[in-house]
């Protein structure tokens, strides 16, 4: 029986650096997608008796290395490389599968467009008569693979900058899985006895940080670190985490306040820019969520509005990050601005991939960190409050993962003060 490599498209650079991928509506990007997330719900819908391997280590198009590493599993090796779409209108909609331009899609591919189809993204583009299928000369890997006689296919899953296709990415990301797993090994997958697909799972939430999900779980930091391999403590919504232990169920929602808080009305007509105050209890995960994330009061500034949803906001921190979905018929403030903190402000770049954040007390050097910020996830990079001038380019500030933490930018790193 043939190896199946599964490679996630994008990540570890040979100079060092991260490359993402695509970002769009998933935060994480394309390369945190699918190794830290989609690849687990694979590996769950994985048939006994196959050889599968999902690869996370490096980015196999900078390394240019498709051929050698194919060829380790044997020589009817089946490739499938793993990306989603991004583009400049949210208009664009559907994923497809891309094969070398001079090729027919065979069996493989034409289920795996099927499956992207099932799993309700849908499809677009058409090669020699299929639809949901491209043709494609002009991309390294179906070049490299099409040279060197490797049965290879790039799957586009959908578009991260689709509102729609975002959203069954992420808030459906189990079905999807499924549907493409169907694909891959040609058959239906029972799943009558495991009365909750996300059992041994914890799907994170906007807010969620490893210490809370650990202490809901009754589990260390560690232990979650262990078992998703996780380098540092940076986790994304929509991101499973495998949690083990005996037949342990999936967190269920929260409970809705007996006695609903009273109803905030909006001031006036809301449009996107608009910053707004959301009400205790009435911010949402995700765009069709019905129970709470959050028991306190925020403001948020207004990324998209879709009416489609039930929670038809999608609102987004003073830094770019995401805050969390809420509802029209809740909100107050419309057309207004944020106060402005006081003091100084921090701001790293989006074009920082990583940045070193350090304890308080220091020392401030490379190999001591605690912590590593990731700028580059977010549309306009991280900004933060300055708590404290330690002199020397050294200051301290406030991360949601680490708490106070002390963070080195001389001007020459690109940070800047305001």
């Amino acid at each position: 029986m043939a190896t199946i490599l599964n490679i996630a498209g994008h990540g570890q650079k040979r100079d060092g650096s991260f490359d993402p991928g695509a970002t769009g509506y998933i935060a994480q990007g394309e390369w945190r997608y699918y190794a830290n997330s989609f690849f687990d719900l694979l590996k769950k819908y994985e048939p006994k008796g196959h050889k599968v391997i999902y690869h996370t280590a490096y980015n196999v198009y900078d390394y240019g290395n498709l051929v050698s590493l194919a060829r380790q599993y044997g020589s009817d090796v089946i490739v499938i490389e793993w990306h989603f779409d991004a583009t400049g209108t949210p208009q664009a909609t559907g994923g497809h599968v891309i094969v070398y331009s001079g090729f027919n899609p065979d069996e493989l591919d034409l289920r795996l467009r099927d499956g992207i189809n099932n799993s309700g993204i849908g499809v677009r583009y058409e090669h020699k008569g299929h639809r949901g299928i491209s043709g494609r000369s002009n991309l390294a890997n179906p070049n490299r693979a099409a040279n060197g006689g490797i049965n290879y296919r790039l799957v586009e899953l959908g578009f991260g900058t689709s509102p729609r296709d975002s959203k069954i990415m992420l808030n459906e990301m189990d079905k999807v899985a499924k549907a493409m797993s169907e694909a891959i090994y040609n058959t239906k997958i029972k799943t009558t006895q495991q009365k909750d697909p996300m059992a041994g799972y914890h799907v994170v939430k906007s807010g969620d940080t490893l210490w809370g999900i650990g202490q809901q779980y009754k589990v260390t930091v560690a232990q979650l670190k262990s078992w998703n391999k996780l380098k540092n403590d940076l986790i994304f919504p929509g991101q499973s985490l495998e949690v083990r232990g005996a037949d342990l169920p999936a967190p269920k929602p929260e409970p809705k306040p007996s006695t609903p808080p009273p109803v905030a009305k909006p001031s006036n007509q809301v449009k996107v820019g608009d910053w707004v105050r959301v009400p205790a209890n009435k911010l949402y995960a995700k765009g069709s969520d019905t129970s709470p994330v959050k028991s306190k009061a925020h403001s948020g500034k207004v990324e998209t509005i879709n009416n489609n949803w039930k929670n038809q906001l999608r609102l987004k921190n003073s830094d770019g990050s995401y805050l969390g979905f809420a509802r029209i018929s809740d909100i107050t403030g419309g057309n207004t601005t944020p106060s402005k903190p006081k003091g100084k402000t921090l701001h790293l770049p989006k074009s920082a991939d990583t940045w070193r954040v350090y304890n308080v007390n220091g020392p401030y050097t490379v190999g001591n960190e605690v912590h590593l910020l990731t700028p580059s996830a977010f549309t306009n990079g991280i900004t933060y409050d300055i708590l404290e001038e330690k002199g020397g380019h050294v200051y301290i500030i406030n991360t949601q993962v680490k708490g106070r933490v002390a963070i080195y930018a001389h001007p020459s790193t690109g940070a800047t003060i305001k």
